[in-house]
């Protein structure tokens, strides 16, 4: 089972990443030579610490509990730039925040449905193993077409 400490490290470990998201957005902001500044926050801070937090994590708890508890790291960004920075919140960031959180919630309580997701990462990394395009047209449909398309429809 979960332990406690270890959700609290992969909980932390998003926690990091929100962090670093808000105070590099606002440092970077602020003045150009402040990007050493951001860079170097980033590698001490945002690239070390959270490695160490989700491997300590994985140890604990295994590495799906580790991977749902992470799923919340957008979900802090977006209540910490409210809580925090006073941005707004729009409805479409809501019902993202709403699906993450029913996700994590559906999927965390049932074992065999937390399979699912599991299997089908050994499928893609067996994919990405044997046909390197599959990979290309994975990361290109994904962080370039999927995107623009949302963009598109909320415009």
């Amino acid at each position: 089972g979960a332990s406690g400490f270890g959700v609290a490290l992969a909980a932390l470990s998003g926690a990091a990443y929100a962090a670093y998201s808000l105070a590099t957005s606002r440092i970077s902001q602020r003045a150009p030579s402040a990007t050493v500044a951001a860079a170097t926050f980033t590698v001490a801070a945002v690239a070390v610490l959270p490695v160490f937090l989700i491997m300590s994590a994985i140890a604990r708890i295994g590495a799906g509990v580790t991977a749902q508890a992470g799923m919340m790291g957008p979900v802090s960004t977006l209540a910490l730039a409210w809580w925090i920075l006073d941005e707004p919140v729009s409805g479409v960031q809501l019902a993202g925040t709403a699906l993450v959180l029913a996700g994590i919630l559906l999927l965390y309580p049932v074992p065999a449905l937390r399979r699912i997701p599991l299997r089908l990462a050994e499928r893609m990394a067996e994919t990405a193993a044997t046909n390197r395009q599959a990979v290309l047209f994975y990361v290109v449909g994904l962080f370039i077409v999927v995107p623009a398309v949302g963009v598109a429809l909320l415009r």
